[in-house]
């Protein structure tokens, strides 16, 4: 269980918690590098992959994305029609076409 199940199925039941909303966020903050920060805020590198990525994801297309990290690159290539993989450290995720495509686009307010 990931440490912020609980935190996130406290939030299920108490949606508009402020101090459950401040301690989530604390942790997703604190799980992640610095340099992470710098590289999500590159909006001239997201853009040149998204643009890529909408020129190459073609809606039969599977998308593998190695060590997923924020799932930045899938959310791009979901939104670009493509089904898309995950891959981390423990194995593969497979997308479902359809639910995984459109609840990824969703969750990334595309």
């Amino acid at each position: 269980m990931p440490p912020s199940a609980p935190l996130r199925r406290a939030l299920t039941l108490r949606p508009g918690d402020l101090k459950i909303q401040a301690f989530l966020r604390e942790l997703y903050t604190s799980q992640v590098r610095p340099w992470h920060f710098r590289m999500m805020n590159d909006t001239a590198r997201s853009r040149a992959y998204d643009a890529a990525i909408r020129r190459a994801a073609q809606t039969d297309h599977a998308v593998l994305e190695i060590g997923t990290g924020s799932g930045l690159l899938s959310m791009m290539a979901a939104r670009a029609g493509a089904a898309w993989s995950a891959c981390r450290a423990g194995g593969v995720d497979r997308g479902d076409r359809g639910r995984d495509r459109q609840s990824a686009t969703a969750s990334a307010g595309a």
